[in-house]
């Protein structure tokens, strides 16, 4: 077995053709991503989060990086009660199940 890489190269000329382009990129991204937009996840592993941040172990999903990328992009709880969104190692959360 072999893995090959191929690269290709094309010209964007317009401001529409680099939206065109950041569009689909971004289209292929997500479809990769282990959660999506909006996905309400569990932390399952704390794992380098203080105790202030997280309240709950539940989170939405602003933005799932595909891999290799370790991270998801989280919004949560802090304890005194603002929202704020952090990075999460994406091995460390899981799916939640509807309420």
């Amino acid at each position: 077995m072999i893995t090959v890489k191929i690269t290709s190269e094309k010209t964007l000329d317009t401001p529409d053709d680099i939206a065109a382009f950041l569009r689909s990129d971004y289209e292929d991204m997500t479809a990769r991503a282990a959660f999506q937009p909006g996905d309400v996840v569990s932390i399952a592993n704390r794992a380098g989060m203080i105790p202030d941040i997280g309240i709950g172990d539940v989170a939405v999903v602003v933005y799932s990086e595909p891999s290799p990328s370790p991270f998801t992009h989280a919004r949560l709880l802090h304890e005194n009660g603002s929202t704020m969104t952090m990075q999460i190692q994406t091995a460390n959360l899981t799916r939640r199940a509807a309420a």
